[in-house]
C-alpha cells in the first residue's frame, strides 16, 4: 500500500486566521487519490500532532476580569454589609489553572489579601473548573 508523508504547520499556510486556529495548505502538486473499481480508497491520518495556541482569556471572549468583593463587615441577608471590591485584569493569552492561580496570588499578595482566598480546581472528567473560596481568609465572607 502506497504511503505518502506530509509535515503540515499553520506558519506556512495560506488564509490563516487572526488567531492561526485555521489555515488552507495547498498541495503541489496536488495530491491524486487513485480510483479503485472493486474497493474503497482508505484515507487516513495515522499521527497528527496538534498544539493548542489560541487565547482562552481574551478581550472578545469578554473574559479578562475577575470580579470579587470581600465582606469587611455586616451581613449581606439584611442588607448591612461592607464590601471591599476587587477586580482582577488578566492580560490576553492561553492560560493553564496553574497560570490562573499565580495570577490570583500575585494580586492577592499586592493587596495584602491572603493567598489562600480564592483557587481554581479542574474537573477533568467534566472538564469544568471550581472557583473555591476560603471562609476563613476572608473573614465575613466572599461575593464572586
Amino acid at each position: 500500500m502506497p504511503e505518502l508523508t506530509l509535515f503540515v504547520s499553520s506558519d506556512q499556510g495560506h488564509s490563516r486566521s487572526a488567531d492561526g486556529s485555521a489555515f488552507t495548505f495547498p498541495l503541489t502538486p496536488a495530491l491524486q487519490i487513485p480510483y479503485h473499481k472493486d474497493g474503497a480508497v482508505i484515507l487516513s491520518v495515522t499521527e497528527v500532532n496538534v498544539w493548542y495556541t489560541s487565547p482562552n482569556v481574551s478581550i472578545a471572549k469578554a473574559n479578562t476580569k475577575l470580579r470579587f468583593a470581600m465582606v469587611t463587615k455586616g451581613l449581606l441577608y439584611n442588607s448591612t454589609a461592607i464590601l471591599e471590591e476587587h477586580t482582577i485584569n488578566f492580560a490576553e493569552g492561553l492560560y493553564s489553572l496553574s497560570n490562573i492561580r499565580i495570577e490570583i496570588n500575585n494580586y492577592c499578595a499586592g493587596k495584602a489579601i491572603p493567598d489562600t482566598l480564592l483557587d481554581v480546581i479542574g474537573h477533568t472528567p467534566t472538564q469544568t473548573v471550581e472557583l473555591l473560596w476560603d471562609v476563613q481568609a476572608s473573614g465575613y465572607g466572599c461575593i464572586i
